[in-house]
């Protein structure tokens, strides 16, 4: 007993749920929509809140309204970068900044670049935002703008409509970079923002 709480041991741990999956995402085409009942107030934040990330990480554009009933959201579109495409016939090309996806290239700049690789070298495991400001300014000897979020999430836009793996957010901590396998690499592998891409490519 700590207080008035009471606590347990082998209490099973709920399984997460997956968010996209709670959705119709996979039938819709763009202009469907469906409603989600819910009352007014903090319980229909919450459910916009989780409609937005679901159809994130499905990688979807989708628009929602508050209803008399609840929330009614619209599919707009299928994102380019996520949700659509085959992994397997994914390529990463080092030296030209570009994704190799079903034999089409998708450039980037190179700040998106390094924070792709930066992301690719923890795969799987979070990279905070701290990180990522660090590596994208590692060679400015004013150490970059006072202030990184506005930077930081114009480039991690632009990242996500080019990049064929999913990224997970990790509200106000960082991203993940999710089912990245480093693929057989296209052309040679040189330094950006100090990261060693032949580490990189090895998995280490």
């Amino acid at each position: 007993m700590v207080g008035s709480f009471v606590v347990e041991k082998n209490v099973p741990v709920p399984p997460k749920r997956a968010l996209a999956r709670l959705y119709p995402w996979p039938e819709m085409q763009p202009g469907d929509s469906f409603e989600v009942p819910c009352k007014p107030g903090p319980e229909r934040v919450r459910v916009r809140s989780s409609l937005a990330g679901s159809a994130k990480s499905a990688g979807l554009r989708v628009r929602t309204r508050c209803t008399k009933r609840g929330v009614r959201v619209w599919l707009i579109e299928r994102l380019p970068g996520q949700g659509s495409v085959d992994l397997a016939k994914c390529a990463v090309d080092w030296e030209r900044c570009e994704f190799v996806v079903a034999g089409a290239r998708r450039r980037v700049q190179r700040q998106v670049w390094i924070i792709f690789a930066t992301l690719a070298r923890r795969a799987g495991r979070l990279v905070t935002r701290e990180r990522l400001f660090e590596a994208l300014y590692a060679d400015d000897p004013d150490g970059g703008p006072l202030t990184m979020d506005g930077t930081l999430n114009v480039r991690m836009h632009a990242l996500r409509r080019a990049c064929p793996w999913p990224i997970r957010t990790i509200w106000a901590t960082g991203f993940i970079l999710e089912g990245f396998r480093p693929p057989k690499p296209v052309g040679h592998v040189p330094l950006v923002a100090g990261i060693d891409r032949t580490r990189l490519i090895a998995g280490r």
